[in-house]
């Protein structure tokens, strides 16, 4: 889907602006955070915080091992699409520098408008709660087969829409700028992942 949609749908190409020039990106080779590199491609994470307290560390080593799953699973997400670099609001925003804060979350618009694609945790409760399908101990809602002498029959598993209106993520406040702003949107699900860009709509 990433690959169909990067190289074939000039609508849904990331706006690059100066203004991201003052980020900050986890590097998932290394752990670590690294400035913006010009032109990088680099991807979102949108997710519920929940009652998770903000992680406390030094921010020019390596990343603690014991982070949100949340944040785990994304970092996992975007070593195996092949990509290197990762935002995370709570991470690479210094949560400890009001002015830095302040200023970083005035340019979130252009973040997730930046990035290449934004990885969306729709199920989660807060950033422990891991994304749907992911880890050795995953959990997916069974998708219902029957068989009828030479039929098979499977249920239908729910539009992304309908899992939109009952998901904890759609009511953070934040969720609309992430969603929209964004130019590809991954989403994971109890029932499957979904993929929506500005020209194509797919699923599992």
């Amino acid at each position: 889907w990433l690959a169909q949609c990067a190289n074939t749908h000039s609508m849904c190409r990331p706006y690059i602006s100066e203004g991201i020039r003052s980020i900050s990106l986890i590097d998932v080779h290394t752990r670590r955070l690294v400035p913006y590199q010009q032109e990088c491609d680099y991807m979102a994470l949108s997710y519920v915080w929940g009652h998770t307290n903000s992680t406390t560390f030094d921010r020019t080593a390596v990343l603690p091992r014991d982070l949100p799953l949340t944040i785990e699973h994304a970092l996992n997400v975007v070593h195996r699409l092949g990509k290197r670099y990762l935002w995370v609001d709570s991470l690479c925003i210094d949560q400890t520098d009001m002015e830095n804060k302040m200023a970083q979350i005035a340019i979130m618009d252009l973040i997730y408008q930046g990035a290449f694609a934004t990885i969306i945790a729709l199920d989660g409760t807060d950033a422990n709660s891991g994304l749907s399908g992911m880890g050795p101990k995953a959990s997916r809602v069974p998708q219902v087969v029957a068989k009828f002498g030479s039929c098979q029959v499977a249920s239908r598993c729910p539009s992304l829409g309908q899992q939109l209106e009952s998901s904890p993520w759609m009511r953070r406040g934040w969720t609309y700028q992430e969603m929209v702003l964004s130019q590809r949107r991954i989403v994971f699900t109890q029932h499957q992942v979904y993929f929506r860009c500005d020209e194509m709509y797919c699923s599992e």
